[in-house]
């Protein structure tokens, strides 16, 4: 496979001195800011470039949304990440036509480690090499769905799915738990969630996990996956889980290569209208909404938790796991379309501090916008394209394809 420089890849990325001896296209502004390394220096240009003529919301929403040409081969670009520029390594098969289908993408948070195992034909496969977050962080979960999203870009991003190996896998977990509904699947192998993140299991609902693990592995990491699919049914997971009797900690396990299939045969259903996002501290964010401001006595778990000496070890792990599901901040929400209107509805119990995101897909242009905490009104006005937070969001997620274009405040 061939190299494709980055340039080709986003149309214009950072573009060089020389070529700011004139104006900038619009397009060159934007890709410039999106491209940003320091949030202080982005924040800093983004009011000159709102103050451009040609800087029009609808002009703005084209330069976001229109994805450049898709070159099949290797491609390796940058994502601006807490101060520092992520450089990822993309794959498009071979062959792979323009006008073709969109394709699944795969995230391997192994860097590139699980891809070596699996024929991704028909499936775009994107990693980071050298990039090892701290564990069970936001720095993490993000730059991961970033990167994601940056591929996804020239793919299909209602397919994104996540791979990983060992401490990838429990990491992948961790994105989907705390990160809900932007992911169609995980392929996480020799690892699984920690136990304190069971009382976040429904935020899984929506995504397919195709689970992998040595039955001679690690023995709570096994009791974990194991509960997991006797909760499956109770939590409304796609939960799957594949022992391999004969390894312990290594990879690939019996079936792993049986992956690629499943991606490419899982399509994404409809986004669900109504449901609840669970939350064990700020920052949890699904498509709709973002915890910004989360109680942390709700959220506290139990320092001991009472167990009977009688108690079997699968008694004590039970009543463990139970203890902590009750340190859970919950927003309920609904959103409803009725010809041009949108009404979106929460209740939020433990999250004093929360934002709506409405995306292009939720609102119509033009329509009229209704959000209501509880019975009593937050907001009701026309819709419109916030041009400050449409491209504020878009640098945060990378989310182009169907971006954030209005946001309002929820305090409770």
């Amino acid at each position: 496979m061939r190299t494709v420089p980055v340039m080709t890849l986003l149309a214009a990325a950072i573009c060089g001195a020389s070529a700011f001896a004139q104006q900038p296209t619009l397009r060159e502004a934007v890709e410039s800011y999106l491209a940003t390394t320091e949030d202080a220096v982005a924040a800093a240009a983004l009011p000159s470039l709102l103050q451009r003529a040609d800087a029009t919301a609808p002009a703005l929403l084209e330069v976001l949304t229109k994805p450049p040409a898709m070159t099949p081969g290797e491609v390796r670009f940058s994502v601006p990440h807490f101060g520092q520029q992520l450089v990822a390594t993309m794959r498009i098969p071979e062959g792979h036509k323009p006008d073709a289908k969109p394709l699944p993408v795969l995230f391997d948070v192994s860097r590139g480690t699980t891809s070596l195992w699996l024929k991704l034909d028909g499936i775009i496969l994107v990693y980071v090499a050298g990039f090892t977050p701290p564990q069970f962080s936001d720095e993490g979960r993000d730059a991961f769905l970033k990167v994601a999203r940056t591929a996804a870009f020239l793919g299909n991003g209602d397919r994104l799915w996540l791979s990983g190996y060992s401490w990838a896998a429990h990491a992948s977990y961790d994105t989907a738990l705390h990160r809900p509904g932007f992911l169609r699947g995980l392929a996480p192998t020799g690892g699984g969630p920690r136990r304190v993140h069971f009382r976040l299991l429904r935020n899984l609902a929506s995504t397919r996990v195709l689970a992998y693990c040595g039955e001679q592995d690690d023995r709570e990491l096994v009791w974990n996956l194991r509960e997991l699919e006797l909760l499956r049914k109770g939590n409304g997971l796609d939960y799957t889980l594949h022992l391999d009797p004969t390894q312990a900690h290594n990879a690939p396990v019996a079936g792993y290569t049986d992956v690629p299939a499943a991606i490419r045969a899982a399509e994404r259903g409809a986004r669900p209208t109504r449901g609840v996002l669970y939350a064990d501290g700020p920052e949890v964010e699904s498509p709709l909404l973002r915890c910004v401001r989360v109680e942390a006595k709700r959220v506290a778990v139990p320092r001991q938790i009472p167990v009977l000496a009688s108690d079997s070890l699968d008694q004590q792990r039970r009543k463990t796991i139970r203890a902590m599901q009750k340190a859970v901040a919950t927003v309920g929400w609904k959103i409803e379309r009725q010809g041009t209107s949108t009404k979106v509805t929460v209740e939020p119990r433990g999250v004093p501090l929360l934002h709506v995101l409405l995306r292009r897909s939720d609102v119509s242009l033009p329509g009229t916008l209704e959000v209501k905490r509880g019975s009593t009104r937050v907001f009701r006005g026309a819709v419109a394209i916030d041009r400050a937070v449409l491209l504020r969001e878009a640098r945060r997620t990378r989310e182009r394809r169907d971006p954030v274009i209005q946001m309002v405040e929820v305090r409770s």
